[in-house]
């Protein structure tokens, strides 16, 4: 446990300045490498949750401000670094698949992340979401059940109380139809 919060110490560090695209980029490759050549379970989860909160933060800067392009060549250098980025065609922008936040779930499910990892990965709340808002009862009752699922294992943790509205807001429109 010691090893892995020294290691995110020096994230936090390199990770304010890490801004812009090229910088990144830089994280995006630092990240990679730091999984690639992690030693333990907990260092590779660490380094995956890390990859993909790069990725996200790459995404959403990549969508800002200029027009996103399907072809753009540096997402294909982003996800040579194991990114995970892809087209949304419902919103039109790029996003962000979880794998990093499902990997380190996997690998150290009680970790100091862990709740992060749901709340980002299984849950969604991603600052690059690419879901089509269909709004089935079948991804409904799916939500209620990832919603009921994250607040027994954090029933008192920082999202507990957007959790529980959420879970509300999808059980009413369930209660609806």
């Amino acid at each position: 446990m010691k090893f892995a919060a020294i290691e995110l110490a020096c994230f936090a560090v390199f990770n304010l300045h890490a801004t812009g695209d090229g910088d990144l980029l830089q994280l995006l490759q630092h990240e990679h490498a730091a999984v690639q050549s992690a030693k333990t379970s907990h260092s590779k989860a660490l380094h995956s949750y890390l990859l993909n909160d790069a990725a996200d933060r790459y995404t959403y800067s990549r969508n800002q401000g200029k027009e996103p392009r399907k072809d753009d060549p540096q997402i294909q250098r982003a996800n040579r670094y194991g990114a995970s980025v892809h087209w949304c065609i419902y919103n039109g922008d790029w996003a962000v698949a979880p794998q990093g936040y499902e990997d380190y779930l996997s690998l150290w499910p009680d970790g100091p992340n862990a709740e992060e990892a749901w709340w980002r990965g299984r849950l969604g709340h991603r600052l690059n979401f690419c879901f089509d808002s269909a709004g089935s009862d079948e991804e409904t009752r799916g939500f209620v059940s990832d919603y009921v699922e994250f607040l027994k294992h954090f029933p008192h943790g920082k999202h507990e109380r957007e959790a529980r509205q959420s879970l509300r807001k999808f059980q009413s429109d369930l209660g609806r139809q």
